[in-house]
Formats: structure tokens, sequence, C-alpha cells
């Protein structure tokens, strides 16, 4: 080994990630008590500098989407990273901090190695290749699952990052082909890893297998159904003429922007936070384009955040020339392509493009062997099992959490129940008994107009908000309280509170972090 000075240890502040270059390799010490951590500076996900991170608890959080990782060991332990960092050997000697930054070590979870010889011999299958399966298939491999492994999906670019779809790629900063893929394939290539791509037209969970449209089955040993939601097109007269669109894969991205480019007048329907970053982002391509958009209810998000936030975001909006119309759409108008878009006021809003952002369901047909919440939502238990040798993850699914059922459509979420369903999988093809329950934090970011919200926990109500600053600040939180308890935060500006937050949430203790800086305000 080829140890290198890394500098002193005691000038290594306690809990605080020191970024360092030795020999044109960019590492990242973590001094915990007496002991010294050495890992890659960067976040896998998006290259994040990781000292701009916080650590609590023993973990590392990324500052930008959260990504967790062991300090210890550099595992990954929370997305939307799927892989963990690279370790650096470390010794201390004579109070000086040696790091060999020629032997780096692939980080990988050691938890299930013991399964090896005892799986290597059973089928897993995921069908759907969004964030949630490609998660799952990227959390076996990291486990060293030796079996194998179907995932079945009708489109043949997954998996990919979505989320890029409505930010980077509709404001014109990336073309659909750069799009980054989940997965990576060297795993995939040392992994017996078979691609379909195919669409699933029934379950038999009985017979433990799928059945394809072209006539194929497939048995499983375990199956893991990750379809995700299917965008609402409403049945509205005209709704199927040209120039209607909805917004979920690729193909979808593309054909959108090709008529973008032919028009100047764009509408979209609903004002979820899908539909209000697109409008950012077609705003940030190009300020010549005219976006309106139209919902029933005046202020955005004022369900989720309260009406002086969701204004906030309105008056963004509005800022750089997004048009609001408030009123409930009942058609649209135009011979072949749409021309107008009618209310039921009866106002007719011109324009040469539309965008549903009208939420999304599930495929019921498929789904109809599993007990289904009214909206046609899979019920899982805590394991986010559905069935026997059956589990179902993401957008489709209501779980239980906090004594409650809970349905959330976020990119991490979804990306945590693939984790969480996949170790479940291990570990009953094994230990039934140490399978986990699923009880991780909601958190999601929405970026507009280059201005980032964070939220971290899940306020379905709630008694006060007690803010510091004001949303137009640099800096701001709003802390949502329920009988006296903290349940959720959203904040802008406080990257390493968010970070700490998510961890401390997640296991159950005082918001320490949040305390200090309320106290501060």
């Amino acid at each position: 080994m080829s140890f290198i000075s890394a500098g002193p240890a005691d000038r290594l502040e306690n809990l605080k990630p020191k970024r360092v270059t030795l020999n044109d390799t960019e590492i990242l010490l973590i001094r915990d008590g007496e002991n010294v951590y050495a890992s890659s500076a960067d976040c896998p996900h998006k290259g994040a500098p990781l000292e701009d991170g916080a650590v609590c608890r023993g973990k590392l959080v990324c500052p930008w989407h959260k990504g967790t990782f062991d300090i210890a060991s550099a595992d990954v332990c929370e997305p939307p990273a799927l892989t963990g960092l690279s370790r650096y050997a470390v010794e201390i000697r004579d109070g000086e901090v040696l790091v060999d930054p020629e032997q780096a070590t692939d980080s990988t979870d050691k938890r299930q190695n013991r399964l090896t010889a005892v799986n290597a011999h059973s089928h897993i299958v995921i069908v759907g290749a969004g964030a949630a399966g490609a998660a799952a298939l990227q959390s076996l491999v990291n486990n060293r699952y030796h079996g194998r492994i179907t995932v079945v999906d009708p489109e043949a670019d997954a998996p990919y990052d979505r989320t890029l779809l409505t930010k980077a790629v509709t404001a014109g900063d990336m073309e659909p082909d750069e799009v980054d893929p989940l997965v990576n394939q060297d795993d995939m290539d040392i992994t017996e890893v078979t691609r379909l791509v195919a669409k699933v037209s029934g379950i038999d969970t009985a017979a433990h297998q799928i059945e394809l449209y072209d006539g194929q089955s497939l048995a499983y040993d375990r199956l893991l159904i990750a379809t995700g939601g299917i965008p609402v097109r409403p049945d509205l007269p005209g709704v199927n003429l040209l120039g209607i669109h909805t917004l979920r894969n690729i193909e979808h991205v593309e054909s959108l922007l090709a008529d973008v480019e032919n028009t100047n007048n764009i509408t979209i329907v609903g004002n979820s936070f899908i539909s209000l970053e697109v409008a950012a982002s077609l705003k940030q391509r190009s300020d010549n384009i005219r976006v309106k958009v139209i919902a029933p209810d005046a202020v955005p998000f004022e369900k989720q955040f309260g009406t002086q936030i969701g204004q906030y975001f309105r008056d963004l909006h509005e800022k750089h020339d997004v048009e609001f119309v408030e009123g409930t759409v009942s058609g649209f108008h135009g011979t072949e392509k749409v021309a107008a878009v009618k209310l039921e006021s009866g106002e007719m809003l011109e324009t040469n493009l539309v965008l549903l952002a009208t939420g999304i369901t599930t495929d019921k047909d498929l789904l109809n062997s599993f007990t289904l919440t009214h909206q046609g939502l899979v019920k899982v238990n805590e394991f986010l099992e559905a069935a026997e040798d059956v589990y179902a993850v993401g957008d489709i699914t209501s779980y239980p959490y906090n004594g409650e059922e809970m349905h959330i459509e976020h990119w991490r979420l979804a990306q945590q129940h693939g984790r969480c369903a996949a170790e479940n999988i291990l570990a009953s093809l094994a230990y039934p008994a140490e399978r986990k329950a699923f009880d991780r934090t909601p958190y999601f970011w929405t970026q507009q107009f280059d201005v980032k919200f964070e939220y971290v926990g899940h306020a379905k109500e709630w008694d006060e908000i007690e803010a510091v600053g004001t949303p137009e600040d640099e800096q701001y939180l709003a802390v949502f309280r329920k009988d006296g308890k903290e349940i959720a935060v959203l904040a802008k500006g406080y990257p390493q509170l968010t970070a700490k937050m998510v961890i401390e949430m997640d296991d159950h203790v005082a918001l320490s972090s949040l305390k200090a800086v309320l106290e501060a305000a």
C-alpha cells in the first residue's frame, strides 16, 4: 500500500466532511471521534460535492437530493444514489491521517451475501423499470444476488431518470437521448439479468406466473410489481385531438417538444408540481413561449403547504409571465389539431398545444387480483407485500405509515420502496424473520425558475405553521405541527438542515437540528 499524509487528525473537525486531493484523487475525509474514514468525494447520483453534505447518526447525506451513505462502510443507505461510494484505506500514525489513494474498494452491501448459495436458483421478476423497479434491480445486484432476474417493461429506453423530463429536457438544457440511465450496465453484465421489452397482460398469483401480451408466460419465485402510474387523459370532448399531450416517458417528451418548436401558445391543464415545473422549464427554454395554467383552484400547492407558500409559487410564475386561469376544463376544440380549450363557464381559450397534468391512474385490469383501494391502488402490508411472494411498490401502492394508509407520488420514495422490497425479497428466500417494515420519512424537492424547495415529512393537515423568514428570502423555513409535534418541514436554502432532518425523522429522535435553527432565528 502507498499511504500519503492527508494532514493531522486533530485538524479534522468532528463530523464535518473535508475534501482533500491526494495524487490527483479527490477524497472525502470524515472524522467520527477517534476514527477517520475516507471515501470518494462526489455523490454517484449527480456528482454533488459531499463536503457540503451533513453527517448525522453515522450517515453522510448528500446536500442536493439526500442520497445517504454509511460513513464507515461507504454503502449506499438511501436513494436517489443507487450505488455506494468508493472506500480508501486509512491509518493514523503519530497523529497523522494516512490514506492510500491508489487502492479504492467499491462499496457493496454485505448484509445479504450469505444468501448467495441459498437463492442461486431463484427467479425474481420485476415488472416495471421506473424509479422503483430500477432501485430494486440495483439493490439485488448490490446485495450480490446470484439467481435469475427478469425485468419486464414496454419501454425500450428504461430505466432512466424521468425527473429530468420535466426539468432539464423541457428547458432545453439536455436532449432526450442524454437522459441519465439509472443502473450501471457493468453491474448488469455480471449478473444474470434478462431485459424483456414487453407488456404484462395478467398475473396469476396461484400459479406464480405472469402473462405477456405476446402470449409468453414467465414463472417466478418472487414478483415485484413496479409499473408506475399512467397519466390520466380525461374523458372530455376533443381530448384526442392532435397537439394534446401527456408526459411520462421519453417518447412523450419528444412528441411534446416537437410541437413546442412550432408554437408559442401552450396551455397546461392542472397545477401540480409536474405542471408548474414544466411551465417554468418551458419559459426558461424560450421567453417567447406563452404559457397558461388552468386549474379549479387559484392557489397552487395550497393543500400541501398552505395559502402563503402556495401564493408565493403563483407569484413566482407570474413574475415570469406564466398566466393562471381559474376554471374547470369541459372540452377541447379544433378540426384535427387542438385550437382552443373550453371551460365549464363557456369561455374559450385559444391555444396551439395542451399538456394534460391531471394526475395518474393505475392499470386496474392488471392489478385486479390484489386488494385495491377505491382509487385502484394496491394495498400492501408493512413489508410492501401485496400477496404471497408478490411485492408492489411506488406510485401504484397504498402502504401503512404511522398508523394510517399512505399514498405518495415521489421519485425518491418510489426508489426507497424498491430498495426495501428487494431486500425483503432476498430475506424471504431464506430468513423471513429478517424482513423489515418500510418506515422511511417522505422527502422530495421541487425546482422552479432555479428556486429549489425541499420538503421533509408529510402533513395531511396541521394546527400551525411556524416560519423563519419569508418564501422570497434566500433562506426560508416552514415547520408544520400537529398536536404540538413537528410532522413536516419545507425549506429553502437549508440543505444541511434538511439532510440532518431526513435522518432524525427516519430514526424517530428529537429534531435537534431543527430546534437549533428555530432558537437562532
